[in-house]
């Protein structure tokens, strides 16, 4: 991802001279939208944030954004948040070629697919545009930073660590995942995996198996009702999905089994406190999504700036949240986690 990153910015650097020199045709070609976003900073006009979240209607995303309009607000640049109503990785890749007809200079992008959508972003990186992604990565040719909102390992154990405040005693576990390409839900859980087979604390769950139900309410919910009627070994379903976890917890209320089946993984406090509330879920775990969209915001504005190179061991400031470095691989991680319990939920509205 550096050499990557440098090969940009040279090539960036390269464009630019020749733009100063005249140019030829075929490279005249390429700079009209470089062209244009440097005439826009010369007017003094704001720079153009783009968000394009894997949905645009789920809360979770426009909680992220919530936080990215606070940043490009801070920042004096302007903030569209737009993208698929669905998550349908097609019609991203249609979302993300309107956006670049648009001019941006920076798109801020959580990726359905992480290499359906890398030729648009790579298009647009040779146009001058900075790439950030945020929540879900695309493949690392195609951004400039990745905001990460934890370590896999880190959200692993905190999902761990909610099934053990449901259910000490353990038991069979089963995994739910977007598609068997959404990178942190599958590193999620391979990573939880590792940490059942080789620590104590987590050895008392037995991993099962990984079901495949594309960030949809429905299929979630039909899932874990066909996994409690066909095992009733199952004792824990884990998931990162902020749509599956408390889908999961909605079938095993509907299937009268609280307190003897439990669901956990990330989700909006919002949807899941009538889970906690009642005592059929003991915890639930995220972190601030209006933060994470905060930080990826100002991450884009400091590349796109040139006040950051998103080599391993750079630091940058992202406003109110402080300091953050960039890890190997053009990687930087919030890790922050939130766990919600029944004493503590009402606390967060979203």
């Amino acid at each position: 991802m550096v050499g990557e990153f440098s090969k940009q910015v040279t090539r960036r650097g390269a464009l630019a001279r020749g733009l100063a020199l005249g140019g030829g045709a075929a490279l005249g070609g390429m700079l009209g939208p470089m062209a244009r976003l440097d005439r826009a900073r010369a007017a003094g006009e704001e720079l153009k944030i783009f968000m394009v979240p894997k949905w645009t209607t789920l809360t979770y995303f426009q909680v992220c954004a919530d936080g990215g309009k606070k940043a490009a607000k801070e920042l004096g640049a302007s903030f569209t948040y737009t993208g698929p109503a669905s998550p349908n990785a097609e019609q991203q890749v249609a979302s993300l070629q309107s956006v670049l007809a648009q001019g941006p200079d920076a798109i801020v992008l959580s990726a359905i697919e992480p290499n359906n959508v890398a030729p648009v972003l790579e298009r647009a990186m040779k146009q001058g545009v900075t790439v950030v992604t945020y929540d879900a990565d695309c493949a690392a040719q195609a951004r400039d930073l990745f905001c990460n909102q934890l370590t896999y390992e880190l959200a692993a154990r905190t999902y761990l660590d909610c099934a053990l405040l449901d259910n000490p005693a353990g038991g069979k576990a089963i995994f739910m995942a977007a598609t068997p390409t959404t990178v942190n839900h599958m590193q999620q859980i391979a990573a939880m995996k590792r940490l059942m087979a080789t620590e104590d604390k987590y050895k008392v769950f037995t991993p099962g198996d990984t079901y495949f139900v594309e960030d949809d309410f429905s299929k979630s919910e039909k899932t874990m009702r066909d996994v409690m009627d066909s095992d009733p070994s199952v004792k824990v379903a884990l998931s990162g999905s902020a749509v599956s976890a408390p889908a999961a917890a909605q079938a095993i209320v509907t299937a009268h089994k609280e307190g003897q089946v439990w669901a956990t993984g990330a989700a909006l406090p919002s949807s899941i406190k009538k889970y906690l509330d009642d005592g059929s879920e003991k915890a639930f775990a995220l972190w601030d999504p209006a933060n994470l969209g905060y930080m990826a915001t100002c991450a884009a504005h400091l590349i796109h700036t040139g006040k950051l190179k998103a080599a391993p061991g750079a630091t940058f400031e992202a406003g109110s949240l402080g300091t953050f470095t960039v890890s190997e691989g053009g990687v930087s991680y919030y890790n922050r986690p939130l766990i919600f319990t029944k004493d503590n939920v009402a606390q967060y509205p979203w």
